[in-house]
């Protein structure tokens, strides 16, 4: 998983995906868009793939601040925790982080970041692989606050993430699951498919749609096609 947000001033990265798909996907693209700096990285949480592909951005890219939801695995960087309540804006957009705290050996999911950003008065919900304990931290604290237009799937769309609950919460009108082409794990988990269904949410796939475009303009948000689409085909 990999999301790129940018305003017209800042570059801002949140995960990175695998080394493989750093290199093969993720530079060849930042570099394209003609990025040669981002202004922060998000790093949720430490799993490959999520921020396998740092090593492969610090030595490409400048990076100016390191955000992380497990800080400890980057010391030379100075990686910052994501801490909830953290948040800051460039021109009209608002980055927010609202991550939970941990429960006591909670395992590297429960650690992941949350980023919310607004932009032309529409939101994008992005957390990581958080799971449904803390979907229901966050939701215990901001309630109907964390209404958002987009919301990035929790866990791939894994049925560990976004139970109805949150979902109802949320109230999304479009989701996004960020999985790879094949992948083993076969997500978006039909159960979560079927909640989004049910509320008339529209899903996007990665590993059928490609990449996801969104415009947060005035008028609403827009999409950006792309006229061809590329996969990588894993050997059987």
């Amino acid at each position: 998983m990999s999301v790129l947000l940018q305003t017209p001033s800042q570059n801002v990265l949140f995960d990175t995906g695998t080394p493989a798909a750093a290199e093969m996907a993720l530079l060849p693209n930042l570099r394209a868009l003609g990025i040669g700096k981002l202004d922060a990285l998000i790093l949720s949480h430490h799993d490959d793939d999520h921020d396998g592909g740092y090593p492969a951005l610090a030595k490409a890219l400048k990076i100016k601040k390191l955000w992380a939801g497990q800080p400890e695995h980057y010391p030379q960087a100075r990686a910052q925790h994501c801490a909830d309540g953290t948040r800051w804006q460039s021109g009209g957009t608002v980055f927010e982080f609202l991550t939970p705290p941990p429960a006591a050996n909670a395992k590297d999911n429960e650690k992941s970041c949350v980023l919310r950003v607004i932009a032309n008065g529409r939101a994008i919900l992005i957390t990581g692989d958080l799971g449904v304990a803390g979907e229901r931290a966050i939701m215990a604290k901001y309630g109907s606050a964390l209404y958002s237009n987009v919301l990035v799937l929790g866990h791939h769309g894994s049925k560990t993430s976004t139970a109805e609950a949150f979902l109802d919460t949320v109230e999304p009108e479009t989701a996004i699951a960020a999985n790879g082409f094949a992948n083993a794990f076969r997500h978006p988990h039909p159960e979560v498919v079927a909640r989004l269904e049910a509320r008339q949410i529209e899903l996007l796939r990665t590993d059928h749609d490609g990449a996801a475009v969104l415009v947060f303009g005035a008028d609403g948000i827009g999409r950006v096609a792309h006229p061809r689409k590329w996969w990588q085909r894993k050997p059987l």
